[in-house]
């Protein structure tokens, strides 16, 4: 900028610019100016201070005069107005803007109501406050508690309050009824001056007596429905009470049934209970329909709902058991003939062909087979049965973690033949497994039974998960033809 742009910003602004020959540098070059309104005073300043406020300090000391009395003036007109609340019983809150606008304030009586009123409002105002103006409103239009009490005692109440406690025709008022003293009856005065209302309990009894049938015809209900009534008249009070009953079918459940619902179609529950579950009861023709249809044959003869367990025989000559749910639903097929399908290298878990020296393995444990078997007396540890076909489940340790941990405590690997071991090396592998067998104690077991439990379970298992599974057995959870 220069001198010429200075001096013509500030003509505009009533200032004139003195020192006109001096040299400018920049926004902090020393400049003289005067006001017009105190031309005869000489101001020093600079561009900087000049172009933000006017450098006249004779002119700042009358606008701060001026700010002063206004400031006053607001002062007396707000002590004006806390004078004019507080005369009428108030505590002004709020702050003051102008007559017009709405202050906040305080009643002695009802601090906590929302109060706000204008200061013109307030001079013409009755009650300034709205809780107060409320009550007064309600005290006009309310009863006396005399011609209250009177209302109560022509229908033979008597009121169960004290004459401070009413307060208007719509509060709920206590009352004891000389019928039913012990009934908690409450009503509104206003239900009782214009309403055909009062006592619940009456109420209740008159609408009883109205709907309660005669005891003979409720004793031909029940006989329409072959079932035998076991209450007496005297237990008979109305159609919503409950009254014992036998059913033919289920004599020994303990059936009960109002009236009302009796009359509604409902009845013995079991009976409705199968009523359901015959209606969404599979054929048995279907499910055996179903499993010839996919080439397997269903062994079991009955059939009882889609959770059942039930064995059949595969295409390969399998017996598995399955629920109709696994079958048809889920696809589930024989797990021996997919284990099957999955053996050898075609298997995730191939470690190379273990399967020879595992044959060799398990017959060096044949004397261990048959210490248990013999401990046993050669029966199935869950059905005290002989069979031909007992196989022995290692109870502590899976076969497979023994046979593991002996190759591992030898440092071999799995290979496919015998004949690819070491003969020193295969005798110790064979002794090692026989004297971990040791501390292993076998449990004789039908080999449909043992594959179940292996189905359920898996093959990591211990003695925890077979008592559990045989607790199930024997609570009758599983049926192996």
């Amino acid at each position: 900028m220069t001198l010429t742009d200075i001096e013509q910003r500030l003509r505009h602004r009533g200032i004139t610019l003195v020192s006109k020959d001096v040299i400018y540098k920049n926004k902090h070059t020393t400049l003289i100016v005067r006001c017009e309104n105190h031309p005869q005073v000489d101001i020093k300043t600079d561009w900087s201070h000049v172009s933000k406020s006017n450098p006249c300090n004779q002119c700042s000391r009358v606008g701060r005069a001026e700010k002063l009395r206004a400031l006053a003036h607001a002062e007396e007109k707000i002590e004006e107005a806390r004078k004019e609340f507080e005369s009428r019983g108030f505590k002004m809150v709020g702050n003051y803007l102008n007559v017009n606008t709405p202050i906040e304030f305080q009643c002695p009586k009802h601090p906590s109501y929302p109060n706000s009123i204008a200061l013109s409002n307030l001079r013409i105002s009755k009650h300034g406050c709205g809780a107060c103006r409320n009550e007064a409103i309600a005290q006009s239009k309310r009863t006396d508690f005399e011609v209250v009490e009177s209302y109560f005692v022509a229908k033979g109440y008597v009121l169960n309050i004290q004459p401070h406690e009413y307060k208007n025709g719509r509060e709920k008022l206590a009352f004891v009824c000389p019928k039913h003293p012990a009934y908690p009856n409450a009503m509104t005065f206003e239900a009782i001056k214009f309403g055909n209302q009062g006592c619940v309990a009456c109420w209740e009894e008159r609408r009883g007596d109205a709907l309660r049938k005669d005891f003979t015809e409720v004793q031909r209900l029940f006989l329409e429905r072959d079932y035998e009534l076991l209450a007496t008249e005297n237990d008979y009070s109305n159609n919503k009470k409950r009254l014992p009953f036998r059913c033919p079918i289920h004599p020994q459940y303990p059936n009960s049934i109002s009236v009302n619902s009796l009359m509604n179609g409902q009845g013995c529950q079991p009976c409705g209970d199968a009523r359901v579950r015959d209606a969404h009861r599979i054929p048995f023709s279907f499910v055996k329909d179903f499993f010839h249809k996919k080439g397997y044959e269903l062994l079991t003869n009955t059939y009882q709902n889609n959770s059942q367990l039930l064995w059949y025989r595969c295409p390969r000559g399998h017996k598995r058991p399955t629920t109709f749910r696994n079958f048809y639903y889920n696809h589930a097929r024989c797990k021996k003939c997919d284990n099957e399908s999955r053996r050898g290298e075609n298997n995730h878990g191939w470690k190379g062909g273990v399967t020879e020296i595992n044959h060799y393995l398990r017959a060096s444990i044949v004397e261990w087979k048959r210490k248990w078997l013999k401990e046993f007396d050669y029966q199935c540890f869950l059905t005290h049965e002989n069979h031909s076909d007992l196989h022995v489940h290692h109870l502590n340790a899976p076969y497979h973690k023994i046979r593991d941990e002996a190759l591992e405590e030898l440092s071999l690997i799995a290979l496919p033949r015998i004949c690819d071991y070491d003969s020193g090396k295969l005798h110790q592998l064979k002794d090692l497994v026989m004297k971990k067998h040791e501390k292993i104690k076998g449990i004789p077991l039908r080999k449909e039974i043992h594959d179940l439990f292996h189905d359920l379970y898996g093959y990591d298992v211990g003695d925890k998960e077979f008592y559990e599974f045989s607790v199930r057995y024997k609570g009758g959870e599983f049926c192996v033809p």
